[in-house]
């Protein structure tokens, strides 16, 4: 049917800008002339069943399904067919195994488990067809050219250090300096807070007051709650900018940026707009060059279609926030420790676009030793947990207590946290009862035949699950090396996003805000040092080894 259906299009389409009827149209005839030509040829009469079911998808996706290429089409088709259609073959399969009733109950309850991923797994297909076959789009991907010096609003640019290197902070302040703005209307506040050892702070203190300018005003407050959001806090009650750019210490901007990015808030319906942060230490060692694409692929592909729909959210640094809709939703909060993605959805909760340019303005600096970057994750996994359990309200309908978010921006925000955890959660019990089926099964002297259907079907899954996400990565401007890299990294910090989200979601003890360090670390790790350091992962890898081993043989 995806054949007959890829078939139609590419022979009849003669202009990309064709009605998305006229491709309903072609797919429910193709698929119509191949189910009746499978029932004339084998008589099964299901296949008509599975045609309604594809019916129903195609239908409910047909407005939206002439934004995508030919292939795309075909493969968010096939995708919510086989969404829709899994479970009951599942069920089917298991209800003819010639087993017992007991073990027929704990494989069904298995797949029913199953079933709570659903509601995310169409999210899923729509996240790839979005990445891979988009072509034509509706938010910007670009930055504007040049904003005429006459009519730039006045920036204030806050930047919130605590116990940074001041050659660090110094080289992001010359950035600044150096930004083609004009100086009346761009004011630069360093807010140091905290920050108990006067050698960090000083330098960057004199520097504001003799080579900075009357541009810059430095504050070292101390005590001061709230670690990152009550600096920025801070310095929003002293600045009076139209425009806020926040920077961390780290981050140097182009000189254009501002001019560049400035004429977004023409809209009113802007609240912010996020540039594509890049990071100028890539190349320091082949550790930076593994892990900067887990940074650029959020940047530079998740986040542009994020957009599509309407989605997307701040990152913390190089971006841009409107003041009165940033004093409108309260501020940034100060119990966050993600206060970026917390205030993109209180924004968007007050009915402002957050925009998401894949354009990068910027470079910092990433975690040199794997230590920090596994600090620097768990802080932002366990934040995401936090800032659900916390505003979890807002995703519900208006009536009941719910904010302005779209139903589409609610959907997308829950799944942004809520599939990794359903994920897991399915995970657990499905394990459970796989281990207690099996005990039934050797008890019983059982055997739970495989169909060879099920095999086609996981053999068929094996490549999409490669081919796909080198798809995904080729759209970041990368290849197979930069993929396998990805791999290897974001599954050595799948220990450290269990936790997370364990301590996010269910701690009664808030996370706490760790800043990355950006000292560049000189000692050298011996081998008893390096490996008691990873000691959770080393525990995880050799138990789930064992379990593979026992369940195979």
């Amino acid at each position: 049917s995806s054949i007959a259906s890829l078939f139609g299009l590419s022979l009849f389409r003669r202009t990309e800008k064709l009605h998305w009827a006229y491709d309903i149209s072609t797919f429910v005839t193709t698929n119509a002339l191949t189910c009746i030509i499978t029932w004339i040829a084998t008589g099964w009469t299901h296949v008509f069943s599975a045609y309604a079911v594809f019916l129903v998808a195609t239908v409910s996706l047909s407005k939206r399904l002439f934004r995508f290429d030919a292939w795309t089409q075909i493969r968010i088709i096939a995708g919510f067919v086989q969404v829709l259609l899994a479970p009951m073959w599942a069920i089917s399969i298991i209800s003819r195994m010639e087993i017992s009733f007991l073990t027929k109950s704990l494989l069904g309850f298995g797949w029913l488990a199953g079933t709570l991923r659903l509601p995310f797994a169409f999210g899923t297909v729509w996240i790839e067809a979005l990445a891979l076959g988009r072509r034509i789009f509706t938010q910007p991907r670009a930055a504007l050219p040049l904003c005429n010096p006459a009519d730039c609003p006045k920036v204030s640019v806050q930047i919130p250090c605590y116990s940074e290197p001041p050659t660090v902070v110094i080289q992001t302040l010359e950035a600044i300096k150096n930004a083609d703005y004009p100086a009346d209307k761009l004011e630069i506040l360093v807010v140091d807070n905290n920050t108990s050892d006067p050698a960090l702070w000083k330098p960057v203190e004199a520097w504001c007051a003799e080579v900075g300018g009357p541009q810059f005003r430095f504050f070292h407050v101390s005590p001061l709650r709230g670690a990152k959001p009550g600096a920025q806090n801070f310095a929003l009650r002293e600045m009076d900018g139209d425009l806020i750019c926040c920077l961390d210490a780290d981050f140097c901007i182009d000189p254009d940026f501002l001019r560049r990015f400035v004429g977004f808030f023409a809209d009113r319906k802007v609240g912010a707009v996020q540039s594509a942060p890049d990071f100028r230490d890539c190349n320091e060692s082949a550790y930076m060059r593994l892990i900067y694409w887990l940074y650029m692929v959020t940047y530079r592909v998740d986040q542009p279609l994020r957009n599509e729909i309407d989605s997307s959210f701040l990152v913390g640094s190089a971006n841009l926030i409107r003041r009165t809709a940033l004093e409108e939703v309260g501020g940034w909060a100060e119990w966050a420790v993600c206060e970026d993605t917390e205030l993109s959805m209180r924004l968007q909760g007050h009915g402002y676009q957050v925009l998401a340019i894949p354009t990068s303005f910027s470079t910092g600096m990433m975690p040199d030793n794997f230590d920090d970057l596994r600090q620097q994750w768990f802080r932002w996994y366990s934040g995401s947990y936090q800032q659900f359990r916390h505003n979890w309200r807002m995703l519900l309908p208006q009536r009941f207590g719910g904010c302005r978010m779209t139903p589409m921006q609610k959907y997308w925000e829950a799944y942004r946290i809520g599939q990794p955890m359903i994920s897991a959660v399915v995970f657990v019990m499905q394990l459970a009862l796989a281990l207690i089926s099996a005990a039934v099964c050797i008890g019983h002297f059982e055997y739970v035949p495989l169909p060879r259907t099920v095999v086609l079907f996981v053999l068929c899954g094996v490549p999409s699950s490669l081919v796909l996400p080198w798809m995904y990565m080729r759209r970041a401007g990368a290849g197979i090396k930069e993929l396998l890299s990805i791999m290897l990294v974001s599954t050595s910090l799948a220990h450290v996003h269990d936790v997370a989200m364990l301590k996010g979601a269910f701690s009664p003890r808030p996370p706490k805000w760790v800043r990355t360090s950006k000292f560049r670390s000189k000692a050298v790790r011996d081998i008893v040092d390096w490996v008691s350091s990873v000691g959770y992962e080393w525990i995880r890898g050799i138990l789930t080894m064992l379990f593979c081993f026992v369940v195979c043989f």
